[in-house]
């Protein structure tokens, strides 16, 4: 999930519809191409509406390179893992254009001469560096874990069994990760508005931005709490959330609604892919109850079996407690997270180049203004990589004694714009599954619900929620 992963699909619906200025020209390339016609409208709401079907059954005919028409321009997906590396450390590969079709999306005024060097060269770079494994050590993994063992153990005193995971999963997160971003000032009631925001997302980076007047009106909202966020406390923000405050004086240079909208792109960028991530690893457990018990017994041994059993405690005894430990749970969030990742690091090309083929001996030209995307499901899903690659295991990823170490999954990114919420985003993932099943068991569901075929997030949709029983643990 590298830093332009949140921000695939304006660009993408912007070009299906042909409102980017781009000539076209005819690919006379070795690359295979897509049928097409309409100048790529086809291709590109196919794109859009079916993207898990049409990327498979068009690698499966075409191969691991192959390009297709969004509207007047030509986007090249690779599927090889050769190809990754080439992708992801060439310096004439762009991501800032989709971090400007989000940022509008969320208020911007788009201004690209005022934004490019606060937000790229310092406000995203700060971001990561606040994100760092010290600075969650520091001043995150606690009070993550504290809240969200508070937020469980209300739940179990809550009269009910009965649960949707979205409902476990949604509010519960976005209090938590808001509160120990934004600090305890930060209104916890503009959930609602965040969802709305996040379900138009894609909508409000397109040419039909006008018809998300929900998610309009729920983004302006959102903006002016930031606005008064940022009134409030001033550049250095609540005294307990050192990150943003350290985004704000990143950017105090801008104008007070531009900084309000980096700040919505923090909250953002924060908690949707979270959302659905933690969604996606609670339902392959549901299904799994060999998996959950597995986790139940390294919590147990390595909590209840230590000092006075209090995590916490423990925690203040050791910061780094949580990175070292658990290997279980840290192998069944990567295994989570290759199987829901879809394609999402975008790039656009700016100036012509040669880009080197699978076999390393041939390339094939691109132009500027051309868009390449990686798609990692057939690396996550072949199984010569991952035996029985299609099944969650959630100890694929525990390194066994003696053995070849698992091959790292591809999530992330790599290079110069590897995702700068990485290390974060895992471990609240691993805080979160520490933290439920210390307090609950839940109930098997007997399948997984599929990804939704049209997902144009770095982390795919679910198709439909599931039901679980959730049971105290003594």
């Amino acid at each position: 999930m590298d830093s332009a992963t949140y921000l695939v699909p304006g660009t993408l619906i912007l070009s299906f519809f042909g409102l980017l200025a781009y000539d076209s020209y005819r690919d006379r390339s070795i690359i295979p191409s897509l049928p097409t016609r309409f100048f790529g409208f086809d291709t590109g709401l196919l794109f859009y509406l079916r993207r898990i079907p049409l990327l498979e059954k068009s690698r499966l005919r075409y191969g691991s390179t192959f390009k297709l028409n969004v509207g007047l321009r030509n986007l090249y997906i690779l599927s090889s893992a050769s190809m990754f590396k080439d992708f992801f450390f060439n310096h004439a590969l762009d991501h800032r254009e989709p971090h400007f079709r989000a940022l509008v999306a969320l208020g911007s005024s788009g201004n690209v001469e005022l934004l490019s060097v606060p937000v790229h060269e310092q406000f995203l770079p700060t971001f990561g560096r606040n994100l760092s494994r010290r600075a969650i050590a520091d001043g995150i993994s606690t009070p993550l874990y504290a809240q969200l063992r508070q937020r469980f153990q209300m739940l179990s005193q809550s009269g009910r069994t009965s649960h949707r995971l979205g409902d476990i999963v949604g509010k519960p997160l976005y209090s938590t990760l808001t509160s120990v971003i934004f600090g305890p000032s930060f209104p916890l009631d503009t959930y609602d508005d965040f969802v709305t925001l996040d379900d138009a997302m894609t909508t409000l980076m397109s040419p039909l931005a006008f018809t998300a007047v929900a998610a309009k009106s729920a983004r302006n909202r959102l903006l002016k709490v930031m606005v008064g966020y940022i009134e409030e406390n001033g550049p250095f923000a609540d005294t307990t959330a050192e990150i943003v405050s350290s985004a704000l004086r990143s950017v105090e240079i801008l104008p007070l609604h531009e900084m309000a909208v980096c700040l919505l792109s923090l909250l953002w960028s924060v908690n949707s892919n979270l959302l659905k991530s933690i969604w996606w690893m609670m339902a392959y457990l549901a299904n799994d109850a060999e998996a959950r018990e597995g986790l139940h017994t390294e919590i147990r041994e390595r909590i209840e079996g230590k000092s006075d059993g209090d995590l916490l405690s423990m925690l203040g005894a050791d910061k780094e407690l949580l990175f070292r430990q658990f290997p279980y749970a840290d192998a069944a969030v990567t295994e989570t997270l290759r199987l829901c990742t879809m394609p999402g690091s975008l790039r656009v090309v700016t100036q012509d180049l040669q880009f080197p083929t699978e076999n390393r001996e041939i390339s094939f030209a691109l132009r500027a203004g051309d868009l390449l995307m990686v798609n990692p499901r057939p690396y996550h899903f072949d199984n010569d990589v991952y035996p029985e690659a299609a099944k969650f295991s959630a100890d694929r990823f525990v390194q066994k004694k003696g053995a070849t170490p698992t091959a790292k999954i591809i999530s992330w990114g790599s290079g110069a714009h590897m995702c700068k919420g990485r290390i974060f985003a895992h471990h609240v993932m691993k805080v979160w599954v520490i933290a439920f099943l210390q307090i609950f068991d839940f109930s098997s569901v007997e399948q997984v619900p599929i990804m939704d075929p049209g997902s144009l997030n770095v982390i795919a949709d679910f198709s439909r929620d599931v039901v679980v029983e959730l049971v105290a643990r003594s």
